[in-house]
């Protein structure tokens, strides 16, 4: 005797398969998608740090005697640049902020510079210890 069931389709038979895939799908995009956009965050960063306002001013820092006290030595910067630099290749703007740390505690260094005739020049910097008010400033009145 033959099986008279019918067969069923292929759908029928692995639907699951297509619901796997779609999922698997869906994650590997997220995924992409994730990447890319923290590839593009870091990749800001990595220029901000390779600005010449970040490096002269993470040199003035580390160089500052009241910071090396406050601080200890060696005066590190954290990975985070935060602000904006806007720049021509005569005139620019820039006010940044990133965090430094060192052996007796850490804090946040505030800049502001113009580029005036091609050069950066550093109009303001300040240090702000963490955990305190205290405000050490390098450079620039208040």
């Amino acid at each position: 005797m033959e099986n008279s069931a019918p067969k069923k389709s292929w759908f029928a038979r692995f639907w699951w398969v297509l619901i796997l895939g779609a999922c698997l799908f869906l994650t590997l995009s997220a995924v992409c998608v994730a990447g890319t956009g923290a590839a593009g965050v870091l990749g800001i960063f990595g220029i901000m740090k390779s600005s010449p306002v970040f490096k002269d001013s993470l040199v003035v820092v580390q160089d500052n005697s009241r910071a090396q006290q406050l601080l200890g030595t060696p005066i590190e910067a954290g990975w985070l640049v935060a602000g904006e630099i806007s720049e021509t290749p005569t005139s620019g703007t820039a006010e940044i902020s990133y965090p430094v740390t060192g052996p007796k505690g850490s804090g946040t260094v505030y800049v502001s510079a113009r580029k005036m005739e091609g050069e950066w020049v550093i109009t303001k910097l300040v240090l702000v210890l963490d955990g305190s008010n205290q405000r050490l400033v390098i450079i620039g009145g208040e």
